[in-house]
């Protein structure tokens, strides 16, 4: 998979703080203009960063990795980003619960 406007035989673009090879480049969140970087030279030594790229770079020495756990470490990957830059990630909110059903209404199939 490439970005738009760019060939599949295209090199990706360097790291801009090593020179060296991305593991990932990113487009931070709509509309906060943050594109992020996942080299394994400049990031490793942060932990949600480091985390992510041993996740991706060492399949040979734990076979059974869960993928499960790929969303979770991008989203913190994504967030010591974002907290980088100033950001931080809301909470967000619970969602009300439902209320009763009206008394009266018997269920489909049950009637």
């Amino acid at each position: 998979m490439c970005p738009a406007g760019r060939d599949e035989d295209e090199r990706p673009r360097p790291c801009f703080r090593c020179g060296g090879d991305l593991l990932l480049e990113w487009n931070g969140p709509w509309g906060t203009g943050v594109w992020m970087e996942l080299c394994p030279a400049c990031d490793a030594d942060r932990p949600a960063a480091g985390a992510f790229i041993a996740w991706h770079r060492d399949p040979d020495r734990d076979p059974d990795r869960d993928p499960k756990v790929l969303p979770r470490l991008f989203e913190d990957w994504e967030a010591e980003i974002m907290h980088a830059h100033g950001w931080t990630r809301a909470e967000q909110p619970q969602a009300p619960a439902c209320p009763p059903a009206p008394p009266g209404l018997t269920p489909r199939g049950q009637g």
